[in-house]
């Protein structure tokens, strides 16, 4: 999106979905270098409870970023609905 919409980078807001294993602030810290997204526009973290049966070693956790602003939301969705309807979907 940064590369095709002139955005605010203050609107951007990222929250975290770790398993209770992970170290928040190192995950924090992977995500805001990789993202761009300041650790202070990180929400509070989503924490998965641990199922013990498994632990993926070196997984990051996931992120969920949001940009809030509606009139790039509306161009995204018209952005959409051409490509799919020229795809016939």
């Amino acid at each position: 999106m940064r590369f095709s919409f002139k955005l605010d980078e203050r609107k951007f807001r990222a929250m975290l979905h770790l398993h209770d294993y992970h170290n928040e602030k190192k995950i924090m810290i992977f995500w805001s270098d990789l993202t761009q997204i300041p650790i202070s526009q990180f929400s509070k973290s989503y924490k998965k409870p641990h199922t013990g049966k498994r632990k993926r070693e070196g997984y990051p956790g996931s992120t969920r970023i949001r940009y809030y602003y509606s009139k790039i939301a509306l161009e995204l969705r018209t952005i959409y609905n051409t490509f799919a309807d020229s795809l016939g979907l």
